[in-house]
């Protein structure tokens, strides 16, 4: 999949393997999601069937997908990489129950 989308080349043989085809400052997080998922695209209400015009939840996800379209056009791996870098550790977020 990145191979055929340009994001990756291979090298046959002893000491081979993949490497980036262009900067990792080039490529950005949508051309790689795109690569491995396919187009991006905006799912709709879920709704089977439903024909609501102006439909809310129809225009919220049409929405977030315009807004994790425009996020990830404008970060690169280059980002994502150095961005990691400057943590010692992962980030995890875990949900804590509220006491009442």
């Amino acid at each position: 999949m990145l191979k055929k989308a340009g994001l990756v080349k291979s090298e046959k043989g002893p000491g081979g393997g993949y490497s980036l085809a262009k900067p990792a400052d080039v490529i950005t997080l949508l051309e790689i999601h795109e690569a491995t998922f396919g187009p991006l695209y905006s799912p709709g209400c879920g709704v089977r069937g439903c024909s609501i015009e102006g439909c809310e939840l129809v225009w919220f996800t049409d929405h977030i997908t315009e807004v994790f379209r425009q996020h990830f056009s404008k970060r690169t791996l280059a980002d994502l990489v150095n961005s990691s870098a400057h943590r010692k550790r992962p980030v995890v977020v875990i949900a804590q129950e509220e006491k009442i």
